[in-house]
């Protein structure tokens, strides 16, 4: 009997806790909805006074227009905004969503817009880009290919004699831990490292990281 009520009173109290978590999600939820569109508004109508103000006044302060023409591109840029300073965007009421061309986003970019363009902008890394054909360096027949950037998660190989002069993958980035992440198109998996022959191979893109000096972006 003691039993049963003990099982009882901590069922009782476990449907508290999960009602209580499922009401702290929703008040949470509903507290960040409202402050959004809270700066939404509030921006919403500081852009129409100073709209007024700039029609009153000739020598009011006009920024350039925003090279965004819809505004998918530019809650892009205010999502950019908002992550990388958020003490202006909090400042100066930016919202995540909103006109992608009022005096506020323009602005915005007018102070941050090339730092904007910066950071979408492929970065090269000592001669690779994105996408580039990654070959065996020369001198090299042999390379172990990893899940990630070490050593100890070795998941195959890639050798000279398999893949001759053809590229074995596509560079997407240099990772800073003396490895390059690859996409590769073919590898041989830790039980056919020893293999010669071809119908071993693993054939499919599938992103690994590879020991950078081993790698070239030119075949020869």
């Amino acid at each position: 009997m003691a039993n049963n009520k003990k099982i009882i009173w901590i069922g009782i109290a476990s449907a508290l806790l999960i009602g209580g978590g499922i009401f702290w999600w929703v008040s949470s939820k509903k507290k960040a909805d409202e402050e959004e569109k809270r700066k939404q508004e509030e921006e919403t109508k500081k852009a129409e006074e100073e709209a007024k103000s700039h029609s009153a006044s000739t020598s009011a302060t006009k920024y350039p227009a925003t090279p965004f023409t819809n505004n998918i591109d530019g809650n892009k840029f205010r999502a950019w905004i908002n992550k990388t300073y958020p003490a202006y965007a909090k400042q100066n009421s930016i919202s995540l969503s909103g006109d992608f061309n009022n005096s506020f986003i323009q602005k915005a970019y007018q102070q941050y817009g090339a730092d904007y363009v910066k950071s979408a902008t492929p970065v090269k890394t000592k001669g690779w880009s994105k996408n580039d054909k990654v070959y065996l360096a020369s001198g090299v027949n042999e390379v172990g290919v990893y899940s990630v950037a070490d050593k100890k998660y070795a998941i195959g190989n890639i050798t000279k004699y398999l893949t001759l002069d053809r590229p074995i993958g596509y560079f997407i980035e240099d990772t800073g831990k003396g490895y390059f992440k690859v996409k590769i198109t073919t590898y041989l998996p830790l039980n056919k490292i020893h293999s010669k022959s071809v119908s071993d191979l693993i054939v499919g893109a599938k992103d690994v990281y590879l020991p950078k000096y081993a790698l070239s972006n030119s075949p020869y």
